[in-house]
């Protein structure tokens, strides 16, 4: 089992937003005006720009990011919201997938969206034709495999 980094989270929280400021003031001269947070419910993605129709309204970053992560993939996964953020400002296509925004990411060497493997707690089942990681806990009695229809037991968690 790897070992889980001890953080503290005001620390990171100030280290992740510092590098958030500094990279936009540096890449595209715009002040940081949201509130950027760590978010302990964000377990599928790493990081999130929310924003409504009119106004951005903050960057939440998962403690599992800043945890599991090696400091490559944190400052990605900071550089792909501050790009959002950026191009959302400046009434650019700042959405995943447009093709601006996909050019802006690797103009600034940052990560395209799900292109990072999964790191942190994973639970293992075994059926009779393979071994199944998933990143929930669920009740191996009541799924079968899709594969073999064979039932699931419980192999236990572990940290990737």
């Amino acid at each position: 089992m790897k070992n889980i980094k001890k953080i503290d989270e005001a620390k990171a929280l100030r280290d992740v937003r510092n590098y958030a400021k500094n990279f936009l003031k540096e890449s595209y001269n715009i002040d940081l005006d949201i509130p950027v947070e760590l978010n302990g419910r964000l377990s599928r993605s790493l990081g999130r720009f929310i924003h409504t129709s009119s106004r951005a309204v903050k960057m939440d970053f998962s403690k599992n990011l800043i945890k599991y992560y090696e400091m490559e993939e944190i400052i990605g996964t900071i550089k792909h919201e501050c790009v959002h953020y950026a191009l959302f400002l400046k009434n650019k296509p700042f959405d995943d997938g447009d093709d601006y925004f996909e050019k802006e990411l690797k103009k600034h060497g940052a990560p395209s969206t799900m292109s990072s493997v999964h790191r942190g707690k994973i639970h293992e089942y075994k059926c009779d034709c393979k071994v199944h990681i998933s990143e929930r806990r669920f009740n191996p009695d009541r799924y079968r495999c899709s594969k073999c229809k064979g039932s699931f037991s419980y192999l236990g968690m572990k940290i990737v």
